[in-house]
């Protein structure tokens, strides 16, 4: 009886033992994916806060040339009169690509 029992001890130590085993095993594998996950996202991260700042460079670049073309509106609609400009017929703008970039030509 008492070698039934050492069989049973041994046999509950290497389960254990085994146990054991997995269980780091699977702690290693669990920290390995999320250390991946989390230098997967911060890349994407990274490009996207780079999207961003070329995104703000390009709105900021685009609210220059409304002033702009504001501007130049506003004189061509005050040397034709507020009449017209009310009415719906002020200058029509023509808009033409030049050298990559679009501009405009106030037409009467």
């Amino acid at each position: 009886m008492g070698d039934v029992k050492e069989r049973i001890g041994d046999v509950d130590d290497r389960l254990i033992d085994g146990l054991q085993k997995m269980k780091e095993q699977l702690r290693e594998y669990v920290w390995d994916t999320i250390g991946s996950s989390e230098n997967k996202l911060a890349e994407k991260n990274d490009a996207l806060k780079a999207m961003v700042t070329a995104l703000k460079e390009e709105i900021s670049e685009l609210k220059e040339e409304l002033k702009i073309f504001k501007v130049g509106f506003e004189a061509e609609a005050t040397s034709d009169g507020c009449a017209k400009r009310l009415k719906g017929q002020g200058p029509q703008v023509r808009w033409t690509t030049f050298f990559g970039r679009w501009s405009s030509t106030f037409v009467r």
